[in-house]
């Protein structure tokens, strides 16, 4: 399994291509639903740009803004942004495979 993990870490760009290029193609957005996906995705990226802020990257340990509530707020941002971007596409196949891929 650690093997798999390690593979899988390696190709997570080019695979990123990849569902990108579904995700496209699969999608079906409304007006509405690209409304409410955008505002979404745009507190998840306010939320990565603030923990981004909080960053002394190989000096300390993180404690300060969002690292108080989530261990791992880049990873919760972009999770938010993905469930934004499932919602924008108004596909239940879409959504499925955002959270493949940010599983």
């Amino acid at each position: 399994m650690a093997d798999v993990t390690r593979v899988l870490a390696r190709l997570r760009v080019p695979l990123g291509f990849g569902f990108a290029l579904l995700v496209i193609w699969l999608a079906r957005p409304t007006g509405p639903l690209l409304l409410a996906g955008s505002a979404i995705a745009f507190v998840g990226e306010l939320l990565r740009i603030w923990a981004a802020g909080h960053l002394n990257k190989s000096r300390e340990v993180t404690a300060s803004g969002p690292y108080q509530w989530f261990a791992h707020p880049l990873y919760v941002g972009s999770s938010v942004m993905g469930v934004g971007l499932a919602i924008a596409s108004g596909s239940v196949i879409v959504a499925a495979l955002i959270a493949l891929y940010l599983g």
